[in-house]
């Protein structure tokens, strides 16, 4: 699980705290942010692709 975190970690995705020999972690809303960008440009581009490629089927069935 650490190796996961560490790769968490370094996308910048998680922020940790140590407290000892503890270390606590939680969200990095600054990460998920970037992400959530990322990801819009590609929300409005995958469901146009989708909806052609299902009516190509629907095409290619009949």
């Amino acid at each position: 699980m650490s190796q996961h975190l560490a790769v968490l970690r370094g996308a910048k995705l998680v922020k940790e705290e140590r407290q000892g020999r503890f270390v606590n972690y939680e969200v990095d809303p600054e990460g998920l942010a970037f992400i959530a960008l990322w990801l819009a440009k590609y929300h409005t581009f995958w469901p146009q692709r989708i909806e052609t490629l299902k009516a190509l089927l629907k095409d290619m069935d009949q």
